[in-house]
């Protein structure tokens, strides 16, 4: 029986929460040879590790993950009665990886994208986020029809099934989820046409806060451009995503070492 979405999504938070643990180990580990500057730099990279050590020792290995051992949960094909292939197998550890520094990828293609003269500025400023997009409306379809759980697992053919007929549909929990998508879809939507409209309404010469090149200035941690640039009470300015990632190891600045929380980040912009 084709599991439902319930069980789905608690597999998926129960491996997030295994692939955060083996992250943090990772990073402890590189703080034991190297700076915690390090850790800081490539944390999208150590996570794109992590994911790929913990699907090449489940899924490609034809075992079953934390999460789908915790929920009753099993991948097939989708004829839905036979195991994922080995090229199958073999793919999802490898995509789900890159889904993990997609950002640092489309960071390097950005700059290339805005400069060049077969791309419409308006396109360029657009398609960073489109990844983003395509995931949040995947998610919505899943909500409302089941089917496959996320585009990595589309693109392969791998569903689940339930081991445990219990554990199948639920009518109640089906309608909730349904009403979710339905909501979410609704926001993307909106949200996507106040974007494209603002885009096209803004001056050409504005700044682009996502722009790395716009930002000015480096960042104390990852020693490049900023990107999204965030103060702390002492003044300071970092990437937003590095002081983030170097708080949740030491909850002060890593320039003065005056104490920070991470709840009194502010992010700026055009600065």
């Amino acid at each position: 029986m084709e599991a439902d979405c319930a069980p789905v999504v608690r597999s998926n938070q129960k491996d997030q929460n295994t692939i955060n643990q083996i992250k943090n180990f990772l990073i402890s580990s590189c703080s034991g040879f190297s700076d915690r500057l390090f850790s800081v730099k490539y944390s999208q990279h150590i996570e794109a590790l992590a994911v790929l050590l913990y699907y090449s020792v489940t899924t490609l290995a034809q075992r079953q993950t934390i999460g789908e051992e915790y929920t009753g949960l099993l991948q097939v094909d989708s004829t839905k009665r036979k195991l994922p292939s080995l090229t199958g197998r073999f793919l999802l550890p490898l995509l789900y990886s890159l889904s993990s520094v997609q950002k640092t990828i489309i960071l390097k293609v950005k700059p290339w994208l805005l400069h060049n003269k077969y791309i419409s500025s308006l396109l360029a400023s657009v398609l960073p986020s489109l990844f983003d997009l395509l995931v949040s409306l995947h998610l919505c379809f899943f909500y409302i029809a089941g089917g496959y759980p996320d585009l990595v697992k589309r693109i392969l053919r791998i569903r689940y099934v339930a081991i445990h007929p219990w554990m199948g549909q639920s009518p109640g929990a089906r309608r909730i989820f349904q009403t979710l998508g339905i909501v979410k879809l609704l926001h993307i939507v909106t949200s996507t046409y106040i974007l494209i409209k603002h885009k096209q309404t803004s001056n050409t010469e504005s700044i682009d806060v996502n722009n790395p090149e716009a930002e000015g200035g480096n960042c104390p941690l990852c020693m490049g451009s900023r990107r999204e640039s965030a103060a702390v009470k002492c003044g300071h300015v970092f990437c937003w995503n590095c002081i983030l990632e170097w708080l949740k190891t030491s909850q002060e600045c890593p320039v003065c070492r005056e104490e920070v929380k991470a709840s009194r980040v502010m992010p700026i912009a055009n600065f």
